[in-house]
């Protein structure tokens, strides 16, 4: 816990818990922060706390247009080189979202995810990049390729590590050709658990997938948001030969 000092505010070691959180998600929303970090703590004591770290330049804060200006807290360069590391320490840092409604998403699936009996640990795109983990090879070589997570099964008597990707919006095609080719070219990845926010960008994907290994043994395993969000404690992700892949 840092002293108190004139005109300063004490950091807590809750606070030094958040900024560790907001570190690996990149952002979260007060409910998020209610949940996981103030213990249910009410709206009011924690909308005081938050606005004192952004008053003494620990926390900023986002309003989220795409839903009604919701409040979306992020950590100030302040409180990651105080309480995080600099670029002397990690390969690379990243303090704030370019794509805050994806990163919401990708910690919506992780926070489910990780409350699943067979998942051992969830890695976040943050925690990856940083190469805090490269002293596992299978973790340093799913790194390069920029997933938006890592889940660490464990499924019978094997564990696996799964890379997550989350698709909130259809891209081009070409993005999937490439998707396809990253995953594929790498012996690590045994299989990827891809999450779409819509049927229509989870067919689009098994399409190029199809395409790109026509029948051979198929790497993608999909499973929409919807369902993921409604289940909670187990899931079913299926490719796109009706295979199924059960994490509970």
């Amino acid at each position: 816990m840092l002293k108190a000092q004139k005109n300063t505010l004490i950091i807590t070691e809750r606070d030094e818990k958040l900024f560790r959180y907001l570190f690996i998600n990149k952002v979260a929303s007060i409910r998020h922060l209610r949940e996981d970090i103030f213990n249910q703590a009410s709206k009011q004591a924690v909308h005081r706390r938050l606005d004192k770290l952004i008053k003494y330049g620990f926390l900023e804060v986002t309003y989220l247009r795409e839903s009604c200006n919701k409040l979306i807290y992020s950590l100030s360069k302040k409180s990651l080189v105080k309480f995080i590391g600099d670029k002397t320490q990690m390969k690379r840092i990243q303090r704030k979202s370019s794509s805050i409604p994806h990163d919401l998403g990708v910690l919506e699936i992780k926070r489910i995810l990780s409350n699943f009996k067979s998942v051992e640990s969830a890695l976040s795109e943050n925690v990856l990049q940083s190469g805090l983990f490269d002293d596992e090879h299978i973790i340093k070589e799913i790194r390069k390729l920029n997933s938006d997570g890592i889940i660490k099964t464990n499924l019978g008597d094997d564990t696996f590590y799964f890379p997550l990707e989350y698709e909130a919006s259809a891209k081009f095609a070409k993005r999937y050709d490439q998707l396809m080719h990253k995953y594929y070219g790498t012996d690590e990845v045994k299989a990827v658990l891809f999450i779409s926010k819509t049927s229509g960008i989870q067919n689009k994907v098994m399409q190029a997938e199809k395409k790109f290994k026509g029948n051979l043994t198929p790497k993608f395993f999909y499973c929409l948001l919807d369902d993921l969000l409604t289940l909670k404690t187990k899931t079913s992700f299926i490719n796109h030969q009706k295979e199924v892949l059960a994490i509970n």
